[in-house]
């Protein structure tokens, strides 16, 4: 791992997000803001409560709420931990090696003692283990959130949702990079390639399989353009922290892009990194000359990054989503 104040670049995301809002600013380690409330709902809708209570000074009445925020999102995730524990078990039983995405695998990314917030649990199967992992889950006290359309997705989709209700915790299990039926063609998902490169990851105590640095990058960026169209700044804090902290093998980074087809969400990404106001600092990384190499070949992915700028859709979209929403899988199906 790099050496990295991890406080500085989650001050300053915060500081370009305050800007954004207006709802408050950042001035060395302080947040300052004029109406508490405003400044707690701008940073919730992003999911960066979390940070800014870790890594801000602020008053006594924003640091009460967050306070509060902080201590629930740690008693929740200490529960998603011992149930991650149990189903890591129940796998290794029904022998499927899964991947665990996003959330516990991100924390090797962030200081010490941080909360990064997460929602529930993900994890990556193989097409072929779909079946048995879903079925274990239902051992397990799993519900489907649509039992009825259980086939329709599998049949279309590369992810289903379940629940436990005693426990209130919801397990993502995907099969594919791109969960969205209409933005399936927007990369080439390859079971073999990525699962060939998983690497083990202890956290908690807990031994998982993770993917590596770069290609964590590659997913993370996709996911928060195709899945997210680049809304909550919390997943830009995620790329911005690997890129700071980590040393990334770029050759292997550019050649899982260009094997999975996420050229266009990834050099949507890159230009969003360059061309955001604060997060120019990555002359280091070169990310010009990669920007370049990525380049895609696609008037209407053009036409669009042209005309909705990153700033722009870190916005409220409000009575336009609709209209952005096409746009997206327009830009990058």
């Amino acid at each position: 791992m790099k050496a990295h104040d991890h406080h500085t670049t989650i001050r300053r995301l915060l500081d370009l997000l305050g800007n954004i809002s207006g709802a408050f600013t950042v001035q060395d380690k302080h947040l300052a803001y004029a109406d508490p409330e405003a400044a707690r709902v701008a940073l919730q809708k992003h999911s960066l409560d979390v940070m800014a209570y870790s890594a801000c000074n602020m008053g006594k009445d924003l640091w009460e709420m967050l306070e509060k925020t902080f201590w629930e999102e740690s008693v929740f995730q200490t529960g998603l931990m011992a149930e991650l524990t149990r189903i890591q078990q129940h796998f290794g039983q029904i022998q499927v090696t899964p991947i665990v995405l996003k959330g516990f695998s991100l924390s090797r990314y962030y200081p010490k003692g941080y909360v990064r917030p997460m929602s529930d649990i993900d994890l990556l199967v193989r097409v072929e283990d779909i079946r048995a992992g879903l079925s274990m889950l239902e051992d397990m006290g799993y519900r489907y959130f649509q039992p009825e359309k259980v086939d329709q997705l599998l049949a279309d989709y590369g992810e289903i949702d379940l629940f436990q209700p005693l426990k209130k915790i919801k397990v993502e299990l995907h099969w594919d990079f791109i969960s969205s039926k209409s933005l399936r063609r927007a990369a080439s998902y390859q079971p073999d390639y990525v699962f060939s490169r998983a690497v083990s990851y202890e956290t908690e105590g807990l031994i998982v399989h993770v993917l590596p640095p770069y290609l964590d990058l590659a997913y993370l960026m996709a996911h928060h353009v195709l899945h997210h169209q680049f809304q909550r700044a919390l997943w830009l804090l995620d790329v911005l922290l690997i890129l700071k902290t980590t040393e990334i093998d770029w050759p292997e980074f550019e050649s899982a892009v260009v094997q999975l087809g996420i050229v266009r969400p990834v050099h949507y990404y890159i230009n969003a990194i360059l061309k955001i106001a604060g997060l120019t600092e990555f002359s280091d990384l070169d990310l010009e000359s990669l920007k370049h190499r990525l380049a895609p070949r696609c008037l209407r992915y053009y036409l669009f990054s042209g005309f909705k700028k990153p700033r722009d859709i870190l916005k409220k979209r409000g009575k336009l989503r609709k209209f952005n929403d096409l746009m997206f899988r327009n830009a990058f199906k």
